[in-house]
């Protein structure tokens, strides 16, 4: 447990560690409040002040905002209240370990490093969840990679946590063509702003990176369990017999709610059973029209483009992945003429499974020689 004052405000981190797993949870009180922590229901840490509301609730009361282009902190806000502007700028708001930004409409979660790892200027890099995530499931790579100089950004797409959706707009209808031109924003946004990013892609998040090279703008590809570009197919049997309960919602572009029987069979498999309902729990609603689109392979990315760009490309898979499996992954990576990485007793949740650390240390090692020399 670390507390840190910081201009009046009383910073809490607490991480828990538990078979390698890493929550983080963060908040701020007012310096003159007694805190007492303890745990909820749903196992994050509350707090319980002197308070006249003393009563259990997660601990989250006010939070400090820091401008992106001056780096001056002032105190902004209450529960509930989020500094809206436009993509010219974003509005920094501190968590403790991480901050969370927004850039237009969408929401950011950012880790910033504490000094130049080796006295080298490293590019920030922008991390993509997949389909039914949110940027939570970056937090280790984020820490990760801040500690070795690396700003990190993991937008949340339009229509999950707090990324709006366009006035109007239904998330069923949400195509994976809007989900790019979001990834899109935050890369052209961080070029003006901090440098070309180097681009995470988890699952459909590895398909929008893979357009973001096509595009330009990204520096490097690492590609996390990749979905696929038009030409590989990412249809299998066990991934066509799990999703015929969702086709109706696929073809009539409806809002798709994931089963738990269906996400333990394919995606957390290799995430401990006593973990798995927790971590189900964090997994959102998505687009049944971007489901359609990437499995009928709507989206074409031209390699060539990539590689005539300079974008260097590294795919990481995992031998037991029952999502996107193995061989998809190593179609992909000869696409590229790109390395690949098997991350060995790993499913498709590679980057939050246990030993998560072995993949995230080849990956900076990677960067290191080829992208920051």
């Amino acid at each position: 447990m670390r507390l840190q004052r910081v201009d009046g405000i009383l910073f809490r981190c607490a991480v828990e560690s538990h078979e390698r797993r890493r929550i983080a949870v963060t908040g701020a009180w007012r310096a003159s409040t007694a805190v007492d922590l303890e745990d909820d229901a749903h196992g994050r840490l509350t707090g319980v002040g002197d308070t006249p509301d003393a009563h259990r609730r997660t601990v989250r009361k006010r939070a400090l905002v820091q401008d992106a282009v001056h780096g001056a902190c002032k105190v902004h806000g209450t529960d509930g209240e989020r500094n809206q502007r436009s993509a010219s700028s974003a509005s920094y708001v501190n968590f403790g370990m991480l901050d969370t930004i927004t850039i237009g409409s969408l929401e950011v979660r950012s880790a910033q490093p504490a000094a130049k790892a080796g006295g080298r200027s490293r590019p920030p890099i922008l991390f993509v969840p997949g389909y039914l995530a949110t940027a939570w499931v970056y937090e280790s790579y984020l820490s990760f990679f801040a500690d070795r100089g690396y700003a990190g950004f993991a937008v949340n797409l339009r229509g999950r946590e707090g990324s709006r959706l366009p006035s109007g707009t239904f998330l069923g209808r949400v195509t994976l063509d809007d989900y790019i031109a979001d990834a899109r924003e935050v890369a052209r946004w961080l070029a003006e702003r901090v440098g070309q990013p180097i681009v995470f892609g988890h699952s459909m998040g590895g398909l929008i990176a893979q357009k973001l090279g096509e595009e330009g703008l990204a520096r490097a590809l690492v590609l996390l369990s990749p979905a696929p570009p038009r030409g590989i197919s990412v249809m299998t049997p066990a991934v066509l017999r799990r999703q015929l309960r969702y086709l109706p919602a696929l073809l009539r572009s409806r809002r798709i709610v994931p089963r738990f029987s269906d996400m333990r069979a394919l995606v957390l498999n290799r995430v401990p059973a006593a973990e798995q309902e927790t971590m189900f729990a964090r997994f959102v609603p998505d687009s049944g029209r971007a489901g359609r689109d990437m499995s009928l392979g709507a989206v074409r990315v031209d390699p060539e483009r990539v590689r005539a760009n300079g974008c260097k490309v590294l795919v990481a898979t995992s031998d037991d992945d029952r999502f996107i499996p193995q061989r998809i992954a190593q179609r992909i990576a000869q696409r590229y003429h790109a390395p690949l990485y098997i991350a060995r007793g790993h499913g498709h949740l590679m980057l939050q499974e246990p030993g998560w650390q072995e993949a995230a240390e080849f990956i900076a090692g990677w960067l290191d020689r080829e992208v920051v020399r």
